[in-house]
């Protein structure tokens, strides 16, 4: 007899990364989560947007049952940084956490390098940290050029207390998110508590982008355009 709320943290079926499961499954899965939405008091959605889909997705449910509440941070979590103004001679550029699936740096990676070669910033200029990224397979013929690789540093999986400090000491915080309209990654939120620009990768129409634009967070790429 207790309300129920059921709480999506990203969609389930409109996931747009979930392509690779078999048809039946998929078919399965429409199923359960239509179950859950009807038998559910209240439905909880982290962005705007996804709040929307469901709506439209299930128009014989009443509107009032769909609300968004976003992700946050925790600005106790910063308590024992040394957090202030960089200090980098050069523009340092960070991203926190895994890349996988669409989200991938190369196209950042192939900017940098043509702004290296044209002499349009110096080598000494820029540096770009990957923190916790692990394997770089899509990446490796790029890091092939040696003034490339000289202002990238990938840096393997730290604990979490390091990787805020990361962010702490950089100039401007990197979020890469495509082809993933209705989910924001968990890190911008995290990203805000610092205070930099952050250059976010991804569609102008996303969840991303709508955060990134209402709180003036700094500029939005499309994930394709490398000029």
């Amino acid at each position: 007899g207790l309300p129920w709320i059921a709480d999506f943290r990203d969609p389930w079926t409109q996931n747009p990364w979930h392509t690779w499961k078999l048809p039946r499954r998929l078919k399965r899965e429409s199923k359960m989560e239509t179950e859950v939405v009807h038998e559910a008091d209240v439905v909880i959605a982290n962005t705007e947007r996804l709040r929307l889909d469901f709506i439209r997705r299930y128009p014989t449910e009443p509107e009032t049952k769909f609300i968004t509440i976003t992700n946050g941070y925790d600005l106790d979590s910063l308590a024992p940084l040394n957090v202030k103004k960089s200090q980098n001679q050069a523009m340092t550029i960070t991203h926190t956490g895994a890349l996988y699936a669409e989200r991938s740096p190369r196209n950042l990676l192939l900017a940098i390098q043509e702004l290296l070669h044209e002499n349009i910033i110096p080598a000494h200029g820029i540096r770009l940290r990957l923190v916790g990224q692990g394997k770089t397979n899509d990446i490796e013929d790029i890091l092939a050029d040696k003034l490339v690789s000289h202002v990238v540093e990938i840096i393997p999986q730290v604990p979490h207390r390091q990787s805020l400090q990361y962010l702490s000491e950089a100039d401007v915080l990197l979020i890469i998110q495509p082809q993933a309209p209705m989910q924001i990654p968990g890190k911008l939120f995290e990203y805000m508590c610092f205070q930099r620009p952050i250059l976010a990768i991804t569609e102008s129409e996303s969840a991303t982008s709508d955060i990134i634009r209402q709180a003036q967070l700094g500029p939005i790429v499309e994930p394709e355009d490398i000029s």
